[in-house]
């Protein structure tokens, strides 16, 4: 297909914004610049379409249809930078000297204004009434629209998803149908000129918490900037969709980092997580109470939005904003980007270890638009929010991004406390400090601060980013006493990037040690058919683990419901045996088997005491106490096996309760037919496991109360 005729035009984008918004510190005016449109040949082929215009060479070969336009310096665009770098649009006029016409085989239409949707979020905030002015029909409009500017070089940056066609141009085309099509991308890049305001100076730099890493890293290294704006994006019956404001940072002192956007497969994703804190029956519990499907990351803006080394690329290596993620660069993803469910999809498509995901047989391939009011974002339950229901509870937002290049994962998260305030069914609202404020850097599992172990579990440790096998999970963990000899275990399981996945979970105990209130909780994830992409993959719910008490062991298991990324399980029990004074040996069965790998990883963590019990004070351990073993074993002592158990449990039956003082446990009392051979066999008429003679009777005649009572 060759070109048409092409005919010269002036575009226009016309930005207004809701007086509302906040002052900012500086003024700019943007001249000098380019509107650059990326179309796929595809797309155009498919719709029957063409575009002409100025087209210049394009790095995708054949596969990009690349039209640059230049900005006219007679119309500017006026924008603020905030203190923060947050970038926000004025109500002036862009325009463009060249043009470009639509065709098809019928008829063509001249390209003469672009709009930017509106309601987009253009910056920090939603930007409301965002309307053109046009002195012709609407024709193309901009949608998921990102800002950004660079104080190094003064430029401002408009990055737009989609190019769709509206309705009125699809009219004049003759095509009805063709309304509301994504024909491609297109970005504005303009020289800034500082008009009024603040004078431009280096913004105040937040503290570089790097996770650990020592300093600035070697390679890609993304952590957070800012983290803030959060709030409700949709509600299906009792469950409402969240989403919040992402800033990442990159502090390599020597690499760009991979921003590649669909369909390239080595592009980075955000994950957008809640947590709340709480008090039940005495203990703390940590859970994770809402999670969002991934979010693909699509253009990399060159701000610099938090201070340290100016924004700048690689020397010679032709890298720029878009594709990559510069060195000292922000780019931020506000909370209406980060609720497009068009761009988001299935956590189990990508593999959290090396990053890798395949757009073939993606949920993206093709972009789905027709989503319910919460489909993919951060959902949560009522239930999980309202304040009578969880009283004194605390909130907490965290992001998450994912990459295929970064050299640390774990200052690639960042949380914050929030506060919560509605009602079921309503419209809840939340209270997040600014994108002033830096966030917390790593993983809200921390924000669980008297927790007393946080455990690294992983297949080789230290985990080596790229060389290691596997990821990891954290377990965080706390013993509290609640009094009369009952001690409660909580424990909180964070798998961050293990591609393996939890299988099962077991705490080792004494024999003869009480367990009891054993439970579990898991936030509940969504839209998610399978556990990985893989071939190995099998169908997934969200039923509760099984739980099972052993004389040696607390365990909990699943088929069906792993343990994956970004997802933090809750495990409980009450037991009559206080913590141990050394380390406990937890134990994390592995969901996916791997040939020549274990099948499970072990570490360190807060549990109840598994030394010999002496619950007769005779200086014998209680199982030697009942069964002196073999010849030369450790229970071989002078004295041992002097002891009954005569209902198997571990524990000598001395120690066990004996109501009637006849020196048979009350619970091989009441054994009927008298299986232990004991002799004694009393009546048990409620039944209850206590005998007959103990039980109140008020009247006398032998029979308890209880029985007494005819029904």
């Amino acid at each position: 297909m060759s070109l048409q005729r092409f005919t010269k035009l002036i575009a226009l984008v016309v930005l207004t914004f809701s007086p509302g918004l906040a002052v900012a510190q500086e003024v700019w005016s943007a001249g000098e610049g380019t509107v650059t449109l990326r179309v796929p040949y595809d797309t155009l082929e498919d719709h029957g379409l063409w575009m002409a215009g100025r087209a210049v060479p394009t790095t995708s070969g054949d596969l990009v249809m690349t039209l640059a336009l230049t900005l006219d310096l007679a119309a500017d665009l006026e924008f603020t930078v905030d203190a923060d770098g947050s970038v926000r649009l004025l109500g002036r006029n862009l325009r463009v000297l060249e043009g470009i016409t639509i065709d098809r085989s019928e008829a063509n239409y001249p390209v003469f204004d672009f709009t930017i949707a509106a309601g987009e979020a253009v910056g920090p905030e939603w930007i409301d009434e965002l309307q053109a002015i046009a002195s012709v029909i609407p024709t193309l409009e901009l949608r998921v629209v990102k800002a950004g500017f660079n104080h190094g070089n003064s430029m401002l940056t408009l990055a737009a998803r989609d190019v769709v066609i509206t309705p009125e141009l699809a009219e004049a085309l003759g095509r009805p149908e063709l309304a509301g099509v994504s024909l491609g991308g297109a970005v504005v890049s303009a020289v800034g000129e500082w008009i009024g305001g603040d004078s431009p100076a280096p913004f105040d730099a937040f503290p570089l918490d790097d996770g650990g890493a020592g300093g600035r890293a070697t390679g890609c290294d993304m952590t957070f900037c800012q983290l803030y704006g959060i709030g409700q994006r949709g509600r299906l019956g009792d469950i409402v969709g969240l989403s919040m404001a992402t800033t990442s940072w990159n502090i390599s002192e020597d690499t760009d980092c991979i921003w590649w956007a669909i369909p390239n497969e080595e592009h980075p994703f955000i994950q957008q997580n809640l947590f709340r804190l709480k008090i039940v029956d005495g203990s703390e519990r940590f859970e994770q109470i809402g999670m969002a499907n991934q979010k693909d990351g699509w253009y990399a803006l060159a701000s610099h939005q938090c201070g340290g080394p100016a924004c700048h690329f690689e020397p010679g290596s032709g890298h720029g904003q878009g594709p990559w993620l510069g060195m000292g660069c922000t780019d931020t993803y506000s909370s209406g980007h980060n609720s497009d469910q068009s761009g988001m999809g299935p956590n189990y498509e990508r593999n959290p270890w090396t990053g890798y995901w395949y757009f073939p047989t993606s949920h993206q391939n093709p972009r789905h638009y027709n989503h319910n009011g919460i489909q993919h974002l951060l959902q949560v339950h009522d239930a999980d929010l309202d304040s009578p229901q969880n009283p004194g509870a605390t909130y907490y937002a965290e992001g998450y991004y994912v990459m295929l290049d970064d050299v640390n994962v774990m200052n690639s998260a960042s949380w914050k406390p929030i506060t919560v305030n509605g009602s079921p069914g309503g419209n809840w609202s939340f209270g997040m400090s600014s994108s002033g404020t830096a966030p917390n850097i790593g993983f809200a599992i921390d924000a669980w601060t008297n927790a007393t172990h946080n455990t690294l579990l992983a297949q080789e440790i230290p985990v080596r980013e790229f060389v290691s096998p596997d990821g990891r999970c954290v377990l965080s963990a706390k013993a509290t006493n609640l009094g009369g000899g009952t001690w409660h275990y909580e424990y909180a399981l964070l798998n961050i990037d293990m591609d393996r996945q939890a299988g099962s979970f077991s705490i080792p105990i004494a024999p003869g040690t009480s367990v009891t209130n054993v439970g579990f909780y898991a936030v509940e994830h969504h839209d998610e058919a399978w556990n990985t992409a893989d071939p190995d993959a099998v169908p997934i719910d969200n039923a509760a683990w099984t739980a099972q008490v052993t004389s040696d062991a607390v365990t909990w298991s699943t088929t069906t419901n792993p343990l994956r990324w970004a997802m933090m399980f809750n495990f409980r029990f009450d037991a009559n045996v206080e913590p141990a004074a050394e380390d406990s040996t937890v134990t994390l069965g592995m969901f996916r088997a791997r040939d020549g790998e274990p099948d499970e990883v072990t570490g360190q963590t807060v549990g109840p005491n598994t030394a010999s019990l002496d619950c007769n004070n005779n200086e014998i351990p209680d199982t030697c106490d009942i069964d002196c073993g073999p010849e030369g074993g450790e229970c071989d002592v002078p004295d041992c096996g002097g002891s009954d158990d005569c209902n198997g449990n571990g524990v000598p039956d001395e120690c066990e309760t004996d109501c009637n003082g006849n020196g048979v446990p009350d619970d091989c009392d009441v054994d009927p037919g008298d299986p232990d051979g004991n002799g004694q066999v009393s009546e048990d008429c409620q039944p209850n496991g206590v005998p007959d003679e103990c039980e109140p009777d008020d009247d006398g005649d032998g029979v308890p109360d209880g029985c007494d009572i005819c029904p």
